[in-house]
């Protein structure tokens, strides 16, 4: 090697590759872009693309636009889908206020569809069957009667059924049946009551007090669909005086992926507030529970829900 050349020729080589690589690149070889669509990303993207059309929707509220936008992804069922995605949010920890929106737009989708009625088309015989009316087989007939139908709205009301439990002293050899307890020896309980808005998601069905030691003050949620099917991912609140708690259906799923729970403290009256604060129960407070042994324990309400 001559040292008087230096190292100019690492330099001349460097620029004649980089200059050689762009002529490949931009004229020789280019990159052909491809035409492709959102059903085509990978399942994480496909995720990211479902949450930026909810919380699109929630700024705008414009439910074509959204469900034009989802039909880009191919899913079998988009409903299925932003629902699963809920639960797979749910389970990694994600902001409530985030899984908020993939929810809200899977209920509102929900609402749009339309109810399929199958009806059969009458058929009709061959034209040559058909008869020939003349006038004098005109006859003139009387003017129908029309029957005026008037709608009574449907008052729902909230009954508590009261179904209370407790266990007795029990003994290492042997564990007796459960006793019922008279409700003469319960304390003075409040019932819950309901309020609903018209169009509400879902609607309160009935409410059932018990008194188990294992679950002391514990008030327990659960919302089924239209087919009876648990609904996970729905939004419960509960609100007392000077507090507020915000919890998802579906994430205890070993009880049922349309389970929630809270546990009430003593003395205190709450209220639920679910579907956006369409359907409210109010006036629930953990019902003081005695024993024949005199011990006592609070109690709990079980609330079912159901989608109509």
């Amino acid at each position: 090697m001559n040292p008087s050349r230096g190292h100019w020729y690492l330099l001349t080589g460097l620029i004649i590759g980089l200059v050689l690589g762009l002529v490949i690149a931009w004229a020789i070889v280019p990159i052909q872009p491809t035409a492709t669509s959102p059903a085509s990303l990978r399942a994480d993207f496909k995720d990211e693309y479902r949450y930026m059309i909810s919380v699109a929707y929630a700024a705008s509220g414009n439910l074509g636009r959204a469900h034009a936008r989802l039909a880009l992804l191919a899913d079998k069922n988009a409903i299925a889908a932003l629902d699963d995605q809920a639960k797979r949010m749910l389970a990694n920890n994600i902001a409530p206020n985030v899984v908020r929106n993939v929810s809200n737009l899977s209920m509102e989708l929900q609402k749009d569809v339309p109810a399929v009625v199958e009806t059969e088309e009458p058929t009709l015989p061959p034209i040559d069957l058909l008869p020939t009316i003349t006038e004098e087989d005109i006859v003139s007939t009387s003017s129908p009667t029309l029957v005026a139908v008037t709608e009574t709205p449907l008052s729902i009301s909230a009954t508590a059924t009261t179904e209370l439990v407790v266990a007795t002293d029990v003994s290492p050899s042997s564990t007796p049946p459960p006793v019922a307890v008279s409700t003469s020896t319960l304390a003075p309980r409040l019932t819950p009551t309901a309020t609903f808005t018209p169009g509400a998601a879902f609607v309160f069905v009935k409410s059932t007090s018990f008194c188990e030691p294992a679950q002391s003050g514990l008030l327990q949620i659960f919302l089924t669909d239209a087919s009876d099917q648990p609904v996970a991912g729905i939004e419960l609140i509960v609100t007392w005086a000077g507090g507020e708690e915000h919890f998802f259906t579906g994430l205890k799923p070993e009880l049922g992926n349309g389970y929630a729970d809270f546990v009430m403290a003593p003395n205190i009256e709450y209220a639920l507030s679910l579907s956006n604060g369409a359907t409210r129960v109010t006036s629930l407070k953990s019902v003081a529970c005695n024993a024949k042994n005199g011990s006592s324990s609070s109690g709990g309400f079980r609330l079912d829900f159901k989608r109509p």
